[in-house]
Parts: structure tokens; sequence; C-alpha cells
């Protein structure tokens, strides 16, 4: 049912970027949306989603698990419990949340959502593939309460959905409403890098638990997004791993073995005493320069085309992934984190973009070979997405011989 919701509702999710990018062209906001980062946020999105369908089952059974040993009482789906709910639901997300920034493993997850440099409704599909995992503990205490998974389920979804429109520059302070709900100014804070703004509201629906617990902060001037450490690249599998490759480098480095076992429950900003101790944030350079990579318009084109074709078969996945078997459901998710692994290397010009890029074109024939061998449409369906391959092979091929020549010019 979620992944039904989220198929649904992700055309009303680009049709709202799409207004926003209009809204700040109009309003002179350059440089609020780039191609590849934008491509990069969306990415995440997907993969999130696909990683989320294999995991949304056993998540959901632990949930029913604990409800159903735990809970001495079912709470009634009446109106009460609903508001009831959802007000648990944003206080767990807010400890959650707060937690996630503070416990090394649990921000290695949610650094994800952070490392886009720039600030716009994208930014609110690039999710983390593994946060949901670490999640689940947070929400738990709902079910000893008595709360069906039906019920948590949807008010979760509720709580979710409505983090996405506080991801925009476009929309000023709300009057009232900044006192208890939370607003794109307070989300800002959330995402910038500046010092005073590290660390600050966390609540997702309700600002109300930050002026409560001690962590809110008034936006008192745009921040810079980001992470401290920039990611610097647009990769999204590398997103999603590359804290955890500075945790295991960290643990490397230190001398005490205690060390060792502490990095990964300790706070981003630690170090052990024998690596200089904590670090502190630095102030924003006022040159600071956002990442960026530049690509010839056909080399572009090329990727935009196919984004767009895997970000509609995703969808098409989500809303049929109760037909799909185990086999081709791990098929559909695998050649799809391929496919945004390659186009992210074509962008940042990898030696090795290509080669997975022609490989994964060679994987989608024989994929859908594959899904396709007990039908009789499997011939031409072989034939006809070998021909787009070639086809697609020889728009690669001229992309990158225009890039080749921009790099030369380059330099």
């Amino acid at each position: 049912m979620e992944a039904l919701i989220i198929a649904f509702a992700a055309p009303v999710f680009f049709v709202l970027i799409a207004l926003e990018m209009a809204l700040a062209s109009r309003r002179g906001h350059r440089g609020s949306y780039s191609f590849p980062d934008t491509v990069s946020n969306i990415s995440c999105g997907i993969g999130q989603q696909l990683v989320q369908l294999l995991v949304h089952a056993p998540l959901l059974g632990a949930y029913l698990l604990v409800f159903e040993a735990g809970a001495v009482y079912e709470m009634p789906s009446t109106l009460w419990s609903w508001l009831v709910l959802l007000l648990l639901v944003d206080l767990a997300y807010y400890w959650f949340h707060r937690a996630s920034h503070r416990i090394n493993v649990l921000w290695a997850a949610h650094v994800v959502h952070h490392q886009s440099q720039h600030y716009n409704l994208s930014v609110a599909l690039r999710q983390s593939w593994l946060e949901g995992i670490f999640a689940l503990p947070f929400f738990l205490p709902l079910a000893l309460l008595g709360f069906p998974g039906e019920m948590f389920v949807a008010a979760k979804m509720i709580q979710t959905l409505y983090q996405f429109w506080i991801h925009t520059r476009e929309i000023s302070k709300l009057g009232p409403f900044e006192s208890v709900l939370t607003t794109p100014s307070h989300h800002r804070v959330h995402h910038g890098i500046n010092p005073e703004y590290i660390d600050k509201n966390y609540g997702g629906m309700l600002i109300i638990w930050d002026r409560l617990f001690g962590s809110f902060a008034a936006e008192k001037q745009e921040p810079a997004y980001g992470t401290v450490k920039p990611l610097n690249s647009w990769n999204p599998v590398w997103a999603n791993v590359s804290y955890f490759a500075e945790m295991l480098s960290l643990a490397r480095a230190a001398k005490r073995n205690l060390d060792r076992l502490r990095v990964g429950f300790m706070p981003p900003e630690w170090r052990p005493g024998s690596l200089g101790g904590a670090v502190a944030v630095p102030p924003v350079a006022p040159n600071r320069v956002r990442y960026q990579t530049t690509s010839p318009s056909l080399l572009r084109s090329y990727i935009g085309a196919n984004f767009l074709l895997v970000t509609a078969l995703t969808v098409g996945v989500l809303a049929t992934s109760m037909q799909l078997s185990p086999q081709e459901l791990a098929i559909c998710c695998g050649l799809t984190f391929v496919s945004l692994a390659s186009w992210a290397a074509l962008g940042e010009r990898k030696s090795w973009g290509p080669v997975l890029e022609l490989v994964r074109l060679a994987g989608s024939v024989v994929a859908l070979a594959w899904l396709t061998r007990d039908s009789n449409l499997q011939v031409p369906a072989v034939i006809c997405s070998a021909v787009l391959a070639s086809l697609l092979a020889l728009w690669l091929q001229r992309g990158l011989q225009r890039s080749c020549r921009q790099v030369s010019l380059e330099a």
C-alpha cells in the first residue's frame, strides 16, 4: 500500500518541482536548481523506494510482532486515536531525527538527505536507502501502546508526505504558523552548515518539539546548504556508503581498541584524543563554491532521457510491486542501481563510466529477455530492446566524443 501511494504521489511531486523551477526562474533565483544535482537527488529517492520494497515486509512484520506480543490494548480507529497517533509519530520522529545527527552510525544513513548543496523540492526526495532500517526501534513503542500496523503505516505516511513542501526557498516565513508547525524557514535552518544552525530544528510536522527540548533556532539569514565536509559526487551509491567508509577509516586510524568501538556511537565531530580530539564546525567561507561539473548538451540530454525513462519505470514497479516475484523485483532493483551509478559516472567524467553504461545497456536486454521468458512477446521485446540499446550506444558515443573535445578545449 505504501508503494502504491508513492506511485500516485510521484507525478504530483514532479509537477510541484517543475512549478518551483518556474517560480525560481521568474524571481531571478539563479542557481536554485542544477541538472546533475537534481538527478542525483531524485536518484537517491528512487533507490530508497526500491530498497523499501525489499525491506518493508520484514520491518512491518517486526512492528506487528511487537504489537501482538506486547500491546495490552488495541486502539480504536477514532478521530482522537488518529490525532494522538500523529502526534506520537511526530514525537518519535523528532527523537530519531535528533539521534541521527548525534550518533555516527545513524548519521551515516541520514547524511544522504543533507548532502545536496542546493535547497529545493528535489532535495525532499533525496533519501537514504538504509535509514528506514535504523528508524524502526524508535517507533516500536507505538506498537506497545496498541496502535495497529495499518494505522501506524498510514500515520507515518502522512507525516512523511508533509515534509515534502518544507524543502523550498520560495516560501518565506508564515507568521503565527511558525510557532507550531515546521515550516520551510525552520527546515532551511536544519539544512544549514552555518555553525549557529548546526543540529537545530529536527521537527517533522511540528516545531513545538524543538522549542520544548531546546533545539530550536530561527532563520536570521539564509543558510549555506550541504554538509560540513562536502560529498562532491553525484553518485547515489557512493552517497549512501561514503560516511560508513569514513567511519571505517577513522576506526583504522584510532590507536586504542576502545576508540575503534566508540566510532559508531559518538557524534560526527568526535575524534579520539590521539587524533586531536573533537573538531569544530568552521564558519562558512565567503567564497564558498558549490560542487559542479559540466557536460556537453548531447551527453546531458542522453542522461536526462534515460533518467526520465527509468523514473517512469520505477513508478510502474512501485504501482505493480505486489504482482512481482522476489526475483523480478531483485532484477529491477539491481538494474536500476547500476543505471543510477552509471549516469553519475558519466556526468563526473569517470573513466569507467562509459564501460558501465554499455554493460547496463546489454544487461537491460538480457533482463528483459528473462522477464518475458514465459510470454509470446519475448522475441519482439528482445529485438526492440536490442535495437534501442544500439541506438542509445550510438547516442552515448557521440556525447562522449563531444565531451572529449570539451575537455581538450578546457585544457
